[in-house]
């Protein structure tokens, strides 16, 4: 999908979403007021050319929701020997929120090298506050990043789509096959993630688990790996 394409699907879907419109701006304003609380950088949206990237199936930077990824992660068990990766970190508002939670250690990858110093320097700064401290941010391309094999948990906030989301679920599924493990994949969007649905069908080792509608018109999606299928 073009990147005028995901604006189009994004703006059709706000739209027809009225009902939602409120809640969404409320809730921006309110993540701008937690970032000051919290003492991040991680509300002001990034486009693509800004940062010097030319991706046409990468989506710009926009932070994911405070509301909405507590409500996420809320939604699923995790323990102390779960580790956390997201792919299109950021800013790193996910890693740091999912640093609330007992991790034990979460990963950020960011194609971006300016994000990449923002989401380090957002880290540093409430790091005496976080339940997990082994964190760490990975500049790369996640379509060319092996996903390591402790990885239990795998968070997309609508990153990208075509074929590099088929390239990273291609990487997900031979993480899966060379140490079959509990593993979890969650996405996160707008019209986005109808898009991402489809996708995952194509795969018969993602098995779909859960749909949560969220206050703000996005949804999570929730999936399990069977690494016997892969």
């Amino acid at each position: 999908m073009s990147r005028f394409a995901q604006h189009f699907s994004e703006l059709l879907f706000r739209v027809r979403g009225v009902r939602y419109s409120r809640a969404w701006i409320v809730d921006r304003l309110r993540d701008r007021q937690l970032d000051r609380e919290l003492g991040l950088e991680s509300s002001d949206r990034r486009s693509l050319r800004e940062l010097g990237i030319d991706l046409p199936e990468s989506v710009d930077y926009q932070p994911v929701s405070y509301s909405d990824f507590r409500v996420i992660l809320n939604s699923i068990t995790v323990t102390p020997d779960d580790v956390f990766l997201d792919l299109g970190c950021g800013m790193g508002r996910a890693v740091c929120l999912a640093a609330f939670y007992p991790f034990r250690s979460i990963i950020g990858v960011e194609i971006s090298p300016e994000l990449c110093s923002i989401a380090k320097e957002n880290i540093a700064r409430i790091r005496n506050r976080l339940r997990c401290s082994d964190i760490e941010i990975v500049n790369a391309n996640a379509n060319a990043y092996d996903i390591p094999p402790e990885v239990s948990v795998v968070f997309f906030f609508n990153p990208f789509g075509g074929a590099i989301m088929s390239a990273v679920l291609g990487r997900v599924a031979e993480s899966a096959r060379q140490r079959p493990r509990s593993l979890r994949l969650l996405f996160y969007g707008t019209a986005a993630a109808t898009v991402f649905r489809k996708e995952a069908e194509r795969y018969r080792w993602l098995r779909f688990c859960t749909e949560l509608k969220l206050p703000t018109g996005a949804a999570a999606l929730i999936y399990e790996v069977n690494g016997a299928s892969v």
